[in-house]
């Protein structure tokens, strides 16, 4: 292992938590498999996992589980949560391993969830990360704030389809939020510290119904697009993640040389005399 760093946790799950009136959210957690691909010790030791349910800025459920982890076997080797409640939330899973640092990595491959909706029907969540999405990272580096984008977006009235966005602020700071379409209209909000916020974006649609809309924040900001009923926002369709802007040059440098030579290549390319 040598001069490897290790961790005492994982970086949090986060998952939205719709009205119980709606949908109830269960989560599984395969310990065996966080132990098989993080895990760099082999003695005996213990995991705490702690699910917190967060409303309107306070903690209104908590729930605190062990794992024993000896010979690279855990006991239990998975748990099944499930979370609801009357309004809007959000779930917050830690693991950590107080007595000593055990993970070589924060980062998990954390799997889904799945919202078990009321009318028997059900749909998988891709929850997100508290910390350490290493795109994220070089996204606020590059442009010194959090963006994500969704080039779908699509509010239909007479059709009866509605589209939001959800995000959750797990912090301690309120966040300032901001929403731009390509029809040319903005949408600003505060996402209070510690609240799931549900945004219709039916403001920044313009008369095609279709719009590209980015989000802005001054803090990194988890979020899903919701497409649901219109004028009912939890009668969900869909749930899904947003891309992130990643920051990357989209250019690359040349000399007039390269320059002559990469356009000849092109233009035989699409005249089809050339195939790479």
């Amino acid at each position: 292992m040598g001069d490897q760093r290790l961790f005492h946790y994982i970086t949090p799950y986060l998952f939205p938590v719709p009205p119980c009136a709606v949908s109830s959210l269960i989560v599984g957690f395969d310990f065996q498999a966080i132990v098989e691909r993080r895990v760099m010790v082999d003695v005996r030791f213990e995991l705490i996992i702690e699910s917190t349910l967060w409303v309107d800025g306070k903690s209104v459920e908590r729930h605190s589980r062990t794992c024993m982890i000896a010979n690279g076997v855990a006991e239990p080797a998975r748990l099944v949560e499930s979370f609801e409640n009357s309004t809007l939330g959000y779930a917050e899973i830690t693991v950590t391993c107080p007595r000593m640092a055990v993970f070589d990595r924060i980062l998990v491959d954390p799997g889904y969830g799945i919202l078990k909706l009321t009318n028997s029907a059900w749909m998988t969540v891709i929850p997100d990360m508290k910390y350490a999405r290493p795109l994220i990272i070089e996204s606020v580096k590059a442009t010194g704030k959090f963006c994500a984008v969704h080039t779908a977006a699509h509010v239909d009235a007479r059709a009866g389809v509605g589209n939001s966005y959800l995000f959750i602020n797990p912090y301690e700071k309120d966040i300032l939020v901001r929403m731009a379409s390509s029809a040319g209209r903005t949408l600003k909000h505060k996402a209070p510290s510690h609240t799931a916020t549900l945004v219709s974006l039916e403001p920044l649609i313009g008369d095609k119904g279709w719009e590209t809309v980015m989000l802005t924040a001054s803090n990194r900001l988890p979020l899903w697009d919701v497409r649901h009923a219109y004028g009912e926002p939890f009668h969900i369709s869909n749930l899904d993640h947003t891309e992130m802007w990643r920051g990357r040059p989209t250019h690359r440098r040349t000399t007039p040389a390269g320059l002559v030579r990469d356009t000849a290549r092109r233009l035989l390319r699409e005249s089809g005399l050339r195939l790479s």
